[in-house]
């Protein structure tokens, strides 16, 4: 873990969190021999990583977004699709139901004719 000496001097143009970073072991001597480096050099590495970083972010992100607007995209395709399969069934029924009540019906008038019939017979 790595923070920030407080040292009084002010390089790194009077910055002073530019001064020094050392890692918690070397801030209190325990390794004496581990390497640091100043928040300034190391700003400029970590600045290019962080840019290259973002840039990946970025294109993963649209990726991404991507992806979630296919989805969508399919989701409302197959959403259309199934209402149109429904209002279908429905046509279908609608069609059946009025096929058997015209044949309902014709049957229901023929028992009325051969009522008749035999009734003034």
């Amino acid at each position: 873990m790595y923070h920030i000496a407080s040292c009084i001097s002010l390089s790194f143009d009077y910055v002073p969190f530019l001064q020094e970073i050392m890692c918690e072991g070397c801030r209190f001597g325990s390794h004496k021999q581990h390497n640091h480096d100043f928040v300034a050099h190391v700003a400029v590495s970590e600045r290019s990583r962080m840019k290259d970083i973002g840039q990946r972010t970025r294109v993963l992100s649209s990726s991404l977004q991507d992806r979630i607007d296919a989805l969508n995209a399919s989701r409302k395709k197959c959403t259309e699709s199934a209402h149109g399969v429904k209002l279908e069934i429905k046509r279908q029924f609608d069609r059946i139901r009025a096929a058997l009540v015209e044949r309902e019906d014709e049957l229901t008038l023929d028992v009325d004719q051969l009522l008749e019939v035999r009734l003034h017979s």
